[in-house]
């Protein structure tokens, strides 16, 4: 039960983180501060697929799509400490995806310092959330193979 309890945390940090995201993003807009960026992801300016015959928003939005996907779909089989970055990976691929949807890029606003590209919040969380998730597939690997099937310590 407590595992439930502790994944619905990580799901509702997701929603929270989402909705923060968002509405960092439109006082950037109203400010001034914000630029939309329609040519790639993570704040990479990859712009030419005309041999694909797609447009960078369209590309970029069809990759977004699958990767969000392919987590969803796999993170029933990850263990439980990686499904809780997995929460956090999906609700940062939903909020650029919705900045792709309605604006067609994503809203970009932050400035970090030694990095010459504009993130997000949800960019932000994103990189950590995959940080977390292999430095937690990495430290509790030792930990569930030393389990046996049913999930007890040997």
């Amino acid at each position: 039960m407590a595992e439930k309890i502790k994944l619905s945390r990580y799901f509702f940090l997701g929603i929270f983180v989402l909705i923060a995201d968002q509405w960092s993003k439109n006082v950037a807009m109203k400010e001034g501060i914000a630029t939309i960026n329609r040519a790639g992801t993570l704040g990479l300016q990859l712009t030419d697929f005309s041999l694909l015959g797609l447009s960078p928003n369209f590309f970029w939005l069809l990759v977004s799509l699958l990767i969000v996907g392919f987590v969803v779909v796999s993170m029933s089989k990850w263990r439980p400490e990686e499904r809780n970055w997995g929460h956090l990976i999906v609700a940062a691929g939903l909020s650029n995806l919705i900045d792709r949807l309605f604006y067609g890029g994503v809203r970009d606003w932050i400035d970090l310092p030694l990095i010459a590209f504009r993130n997000n919040l949800a960019d932000i969380l994103l990189l950590a959330s995959i940080v977390g998730l292999i430095m937690s597939s990495y430290l509790f690997k030792k930990d569930y193979e030393s389990r046996d099937e049913t999930g007890i310590k040997r």
